[in-house]
């Protein structure tokens, strides 16, 4: 918005188009119960099966959503427009990664990330106005994160520090989340990562670094039954859930290292 002049003249505003890609791709299991199986199947656990393919199609998805973050190009330079983490500017893309020994989840490394994510800009150097929402961390800061979160005031310990002030400035600022993906090495490149965590923005319309696309908006695995060639006795059972997942706007998360 600009102020408007003695003449009364409104200036014209241009649109910009900033692009995204995403793919969806099929995702399937399928298994094979004989007669046998299922007249024996006393406790009914075959009856079962459409939650046991809901539990794998939600298993499925978060593996790749935690996949696909951890798996970003970084940068702790400013490397590069393809880097989604990167450690200095570069033109108008601001700091969304920090490392070292002072990177480690507590107080003062929840005050950096925090103006990381404060400091984004938008293409023409706007401040974004973004502000974070969700602490995303290892299992083994679960319950660190829970404490910052919940904790009204802050106890020194020893006498290296007798300036800090009592009151716990994040407590309820950002919900604790925690994945069991996020510390296995499976899913980080082969490397166990316990001490990474994410500040991450509130998930909306314009705005979020990872995107999750369904076909035609189907959350929900579709669960379908055939039975066997009439030589044989027995049904199959087929799981499919169709969906993709990619990056999207690195101004909507920082990422710490948690570690040198």
């Amino acid at each position: 918005m600009e102020e408007v002049g003695p003449s009364g003249e409104i200036k014209h505003a241009t649109l910009g188009e900033e692009k995204f890609s995403n793919r969806v791709m099929n995702h399937a299991k399928l298994i094979g119960l004989t007669e046998e199986m299922l007249m024996n199947d006393d406790l009914g656990a075959f009856q079962r099966l459409s939650r046991h393919f809901g539990r794998m199609s939600a298993h499925a998805i978060e593996q790749l959503v935690i996949s696909t973050l951890t798996g970003a190009p970084t940068n702790a330079a400013a490397g590069t427009a393809a880097d989604f983490f990167r450690g200095a500017a570069l033109g108008n893309m601001q700091p969304n990664y920090l490392e070292g020994a002072s990177s480690a989840l507590d107080i003062d490394s929840l005050g950096t990330a925090w103006q990381y994510f404060a400091d984004q800009t938008d293409n023409q150097g706007k401040p974004i106005m973004l502000e974070p929402a969700v602490l995303l961390t290892t299992t083994a800061n679960a319950i660190l994160s829970k404490q910052l979160w919940n904790s009204t005031e802050v106890r020194i310990s020893g006498t290296a520090d007798r300036t800090r002030l009592v009151t716990n400035e994040w407590q309820g600022m950002f919900d604790p989340v925690y994945s069991q993906y996020l510390s296995q090495a499976a899913f980080n490149g082969g490397t166990a990562q316990n001490t990474q965590w994410y500040l991450v923005a509130k998930v909306t319309d314009d705005f979020a670094p990872v995107q999750v696309a369904f076909l035609n908006g189907q959350r929900t695995p579709q669960v379908e039954r055939f039975e066997y060639d009439p030589n044989m006795l027995g049904v199959t059972f087929r799981c499919k859930l169709p969906f993709g997942v990619s990056l999207q706007d690195p101004r909507c998360v920082v990422k710490s290292k948690g570690a040198a």
